[in-house]
């Protein structure tokens, strides 16, 4: 009698990544949510880490992770370590060729290219974009949820604050060859 409901919780645990953080048996082998961190110096500055592990949801409001509520002394320990890790890795932004872009090429080519299904962009919200949950037949249970999580998460960051968050350097060559990073 209460399969659904042990279903419905066992999802739960699984979207929402608590087995990223929490070991649970059977979960083990499941895909972390969050990032790999050992590069995490080379993306961003040591001032945006220890922002982001002392309030996530202040940059971006749909992250999963959690505020830590970590005090100012134990997060800056903790960025501090995080920026440690990148002494061991062999990589290194590559920025040949960069130069100063230009805005409004660039808005074009993200148009071209169609950044937007994946990214928000700007003010533009997700959330009252057509094919919203009104034009969802409560029926089709699975694109209900795929659509509650959507509004809730996008598949990939906003771009808005981008800039605020990563190196100039780490950019360029994520837009070249985003596997470089991984």
């Amino acid at each position: 009698p209460n399969a659904p409901i042990v279903t419905a919780a066992k999802n739960l645990f699984i979207d929402s990544g608590c087995h990223g953080c929490h070991e649970v048996s059977g979960y083990r082998d499941l895909d972390k949510v969050g990032p790999n961190l050992n590069r995490i110096a080379f993306k961003t500055t040591p001032s945006f880490i220890y922002s982001w592990i002392k309030d996530p949801s202040a940059y971006n409001p749909r992250t999963r992770m959690p505020n830590s509520l970590l005090p100012d002394d134990d997060a800056r320990a903790v960025a501090a370590y995080l920026v440690s890790l990148a002494a061991d890795e062999d990589y290194s932004p590559d920025s040949d060729g960069m130069r100063r872009g230009d805005a409004a090429r660039g808005k074009k080519v993200a148009d071209e290219v169609g950044c937007q299904g994946c990214h928000t962009i700007g003010g533009e919200d997700r959330t009252a974009s057509p094919g919203g949950p009104a034009h969802i037949s409560p029926a089709d249970t699975m694109l209900s949820e795929q659509w509650r999580r959507r509004q809730h998460q996008d598949f990939g960051p906003a771009l808005a604050t981008v800039g605020s968050k990563v190196r100039p350097k780490w950019l360029y060559d994520w837009l070249r060859n985003p596997r470089h990073y991984w």
